[in-house]
């Protein structure tokens, strides 16, 4: 996936991120048919990820699409994708391996 496609996803979750952010942090799961998404922000780098509820499907549905485009190309599918965004908009992507329930999903 392009880096045009994530800035859409980056957009969407800007959106609604809540105020005085300083990361904004997306973790999608898929494993075994099931996917879950949670939304994280926090102020500084010292404090915790609070949760913020992203309220729509469309971040589910981006992320959706783009697992379904890239698991065929891949040997050892991922099956967590941690998008985080810094306060420049600068982002960076992780991927986790195996049962996120094991990988503390």
């Amino acid at each position: 996936m392009s880096k045009q496609e994530f800035k859409t996803a980056i957009n969407l979750l800007l959106k609604k991120a809540p105020e005085n952010w300083s990361e904004l942090q997306v973790r999608y799961q898929y494993f075994d048919g099931a996917m879950k998404i949670k939304t994280y922000s926090r102020v500084n780098d010292k404090q915790d990820w609070q949760p913020f509820n992203f309220g729509s499907f469309d971040l589910m549905d981006f992320f959706d699409n783009y697992r379904s485009k890239s698991h065929p190309k891949l040997d050892k599918p991922w099956s967590v994708l941690i998008l985080t965004v810094h306060k420049d908009h600068s982002a960076k992507i992780e991927y986790e391996y195996g049962d996120p329930n094991i990988l503390g999903g």
